[in-house]
């Protein structure tokens, strides 16, 4: 099958649906070009063709590069060159993604999706290959498979597999084999490209959470009603999958804060209460999402973050904290701040392991830094320093991760292990920091 820059800058003949209702084909000829890391069509067609460009709605182009099938999903028109008395315009269509292996006029429908995330590689411990070292002729073999488990989960979709497989590259001077760790979803019906790529980036967004780092979704496969050996080879791809705008991220070589042996044998339950929160929590996905991409820092990080474990809060934890407002002579609705982050820490305790006293501070503290920022009452809140933020903001991270990881069924003495790690290995000094408790500590003013 063809990559995508196999493809690029060559012409191949494409059509898209014009007119009212979309019922006329219009039949152009175009190339795909790789402008600013995204790929675009450019082509020259009929000015009476363009309706669609009028009304400013997406539209499909389909048809065929050097004998490959393609479609080019979702298309908007973002560049327009009119000449004077001609009837043709020159346009660039940027498509949101790009389908190599099918060329469809209408609705396209998949039964399995897989991405091969390389970066999963830092979730697995075991083997791979088992290695001879002391080959023989009678004993010849070098490598050989060691049939890693699958780590499977069902649900009313279908079933999700998480897998490793390898690959191999030969020349001249020796053969390399490299791991490739899948994301695999098999659907129990057809499903729509759009449902199907909200379900593998709901797997993605939960390992992400395990990784506690930026997980790309990449190397995307599909099959459809099309594929012939789907039947004879569950889990077969023939399609491939392009999005067109990706996030240009680093990603660090490091292993996951729950790696696979700390969910396998659970993963049916850790997948079942993920896709429940999932649902009933996005913004808190895409709150961390923001912070992991990197794009959410400092002052707008600890924001993010307080925001994401109110939001918590107000939606599993309300009763609770309502309770403990009100046992403090607290009726005000809504209920402040510090009450919610009290008792989320009260709830995650078995992991933090701090004192009740403690924790009524710390969540005052952190209370009164976000209303700081929140609505710069110098009268009423002292401006917390860039020392006590940057603590805060580890301290509110695992607190977040914590949550997360207690909600999908994740042991205490599990999540308890990621303090051993360096990121949050400096916990009870940083919550000491946040209560202004270290002498040794010079806390500086973000103005200074």
């Amino acid at each position: 099958m063809k990559k995508l820059k196999d493809l690029l800058n060559q012409i191949g003949d494409f059509h898209f649906q014009s007119g009212k209702g979309g019922k006329d084909k219009v039949d152009f000829i175009g190339t795909l070009v790789n402008k600013d890391n995204h790929v675009i069509v450019q082509a020259r067609i009929e000015k009476k063709n363009l309706d669609c460009m009028e009304q400013k709605t997406p539209f499909q182009i389909w048809g065929e590069i050097s004998g490959t099938n393609v479609t080019l999903l979702d298309n908007y028109i973002i560049i327009t060159s009119y000449y004077a008395h001609s009837d043709y315009i020159e346009i660039a269509a940027d498509p949101s993604e790009i389908v190599i292996g099918r060329s469809y006029d209408g609705n396209l429908f998949v039964t399995n999706i897989s991405a091969s995330i390389a970066t999963m590689n830092n979730m697995f411990s075991d083997r791979v290959f088992n290695e001879n070292v002391c080959f023989t002729k009678e004993n010849p073999t070098v490598l050989s498979f060691a049939y890693p488990e699958d780590i499977e989960a069902m649900d009313t979709d279908g079933t999700l597999r998480l897998y490793r497989g390898f690959s191999h590259n030969w020349s001249r001077h020796g053969i390399e084999y490299r791991y490739l760790p899948y994301i695999d979803y098999v659907f129990s019906k057809p499903t729509s490209i759009r449902d199907a790529i909200a379900k593998i980036a709901c797997a993605r967004n939960l390992l992400s959470f395990f990784a506690d780092y930026y997980l790309p979704l990449e190397n995307l496969l599909f099959s459809d009603e099309q594929t012939v050996d789907a039947k004879n080879f569950p889990g077969y791809c023939d399609c491939q999958l392009y999005l067109n705008h990706k996030e240009d991220i680093e990603v660090p070589e490091e292993p996951f804060l729950i790696m696979a042996n700390k969910f396998s044998e659970n993963f049916s339950e850790v997948w079942t209460n993920w896709l429940k929160f999932y649902a009933d929590s996005i913004y808190i996905p895409t709150l961390f999402y923001e912070i992991i991409c990197n794009r959410s820092t400092r002052i707008n990080r600890f924001l993010n973050l307080t925001q994401a474990i109110e939001l918590y809060s107000v939606h599993y934890r309300d009763e609770h904290t309502k309770y403990i407002a009100q046992a403090d002579g607290c009726r005000r609705k809504p209920i402040p701040l510090k009450y919610r982050i009290e008792d989320v820490l009260a709830q995650i305790n078995g992991t933090l392991e701090i004192s009740k006293e403690r924790r009524r501070r710390l969540a005052r503290a952190i209370s009164n830094d976000r209303n700081f920022f929140t609505h710069y009452n110098e009268q009423r809140y002292t401006e917390p320093s860039f020392e006590e933020i940057s603590a805060a903001n580890r301290v509110l991270r695992y607190v977040l991760l914590s949550i997360v990881y207690k909600v999908v069924g994740i042991r205490d003495d599990y999540i308890k292990e990621c303090k051993n790690r360096l990121n949050y290995s400096t916990f009870e000094r940083d919550v000491s920091v946040i209560l202004k408790e270290r002498q040794d500590i010079n806390y500086t003013s973000w103005t200074e």
